[in-house]
């Protein structure tokens, strides 16, 4: 959701539309189309999520009033950015975080909350497997993520644990003891 704009997010129908990515390549911003047409996509979002976005919008808008000037004076440096739009994430000049920024403050939250390190995109496959387990269709996981076929969401995505498994052992001495 490195992409995500304002302009992308209806708080009031709550909604968001996937339309576009920004992603580093030779460590230079990029702005491209989702990798296939399923790729762009409208999903619903909770009330904790659009309370939280709501929240940011207003942050966001003191932090401008406070910045003056200075708000979003540095957007015309950047050569991947298209004039007009107002990304959801930005520091408090107004100016959208490098990709990798992402990638460096997920691993310092991982190592505060003392957790196991793993790639940012890890916790997409994590997202994904949570929603199978905890009984969400295939079909609406895969459009979830914006994926054509199920069957490549289930392959590339959706991971059983070890207590995946354990659960299955027990379903399974249910079913056998029915038999």
């Amino acid at each position: 959701m490195l992409g995500l704009r304002w302009s992308d997010i209806n708080l009031k129908a709550g909604t968001l539309t996937v339309r576009q990515a920004r992603v580093l390549v030779d460590y230079r911003v990029r702005i491209e189309e989702p990798k296939s047409r399923n790729g762009k996509r409208t999903l619903p979002m909770d009330d904790a999520r659009v309370a939280a976005l709501t929240e940011l919008r207003k942050r966001q808008a003191k932090e401008s009033e406070a910045a003056g000037t200075a708000h979003r004076a540095g957007l015309s440096e950047l050569d991947w950015y298209a004039d007009g739009d107002e990304y959801v994430i930005t520091d408090e000049l107004g100016i959208p975080v490098h990709p990798e920024w992402y990638s460096d403050e997920f691993g310092r939250l991982l190592k505060w909350a003392k957790l196991r390190k793993i790639r940012l995109h890890d916790s997409r496959h994590t997202t994904l497997s949570l929603m199978e387990k905890a009984g969400v269709p295939i079909s609406i996981v895969s459009k979830w993520a914006g994926h054509y076929d199920s069957a490549f969401t289930m392959k590339t995505y959706v991971h059983a644990s070890d207590e995946d498994l354990q659960e299955g052992t027990k379903t399974l001495a249910k079913i056998h003891k029915i038999a």
